[in-house]
């Protein structure tokens, strides 16, 4: 890798295979490795899906666990991973609710200083469905519609995921 960070994003619906995609070109590049995961396991059906994404990492992956503070637990990973993986953006933005534009400028800054590190970034694409009925749902969907945009201008490689498949989207000019 160049003296430039190498950011990939894979963006994707419910489902789509995003995060395993993400996790198989992640371990594709050079260690040592650094998941961190942003979801919190608050009902039933969240905690399996947590665990089914455990068992399908390797044994001795070092994982770090990150809320609104995703920004300096991914400096703080930095400094000791050339390989980053960061799953889910959608459950980070939740977490920082009415602090996204601080959060997100704060994680913008972070990768700008990521050195020579692959961060491969995991987040939903929630904008393809119809408009939600609630204020509060569609003030979140254009929260992370704006959050994704911001990161793809930063990312070298972008990735839509449906059932299981990437599609390689053009990078922004």
């Amino acid at each position: 890798m160049g003296d430039c960070p190498v950011i990939r994003m894979f963006l994707g619906g419910e489902r789509s295979g995003k995060s395993a995609l993400a996790q198989r070109a992640f371990l594709a590049d050079p260690g040592p490795h650094l998941v961190v995961a942003t979801g919190r396991a608050l009902d039933p059906g969240f905690r399996a899906q947590i665990l089914a994404h455990r068992q399908s990492r390797p044994a001795g992956l070092r994982v770090a666990e990150a809320g609104a503070d995703l920004p300096e637990v991914l400096a703080k990973g930095l400094e000791n991973a050339r390989a980053v993986l960061v799953d889910s953006l959608d459950f980070w933005l939740y977490a920082c609710s009415g602090r996204e534009e601080e959060r997100t400028a704060a994680l913008l800054a972070v990768l700008d200083k990521a050195g020579d590190a692959a961060v491969t970034l995991v987040s939903c694409e929630v904008g393809l469905g119809p408009v939600a009925a609630d204020a509060a749902t569609r003030a979140f969907v254009r929260s992370l519609g704006g959050l994704n945009q911001a990161l793809s201008e930063k990312s070298d490689a972008m990735f839509l995921a449906v059932a299981g498949r990437a599609l390689s989207l053009p990078v922004a000019p």
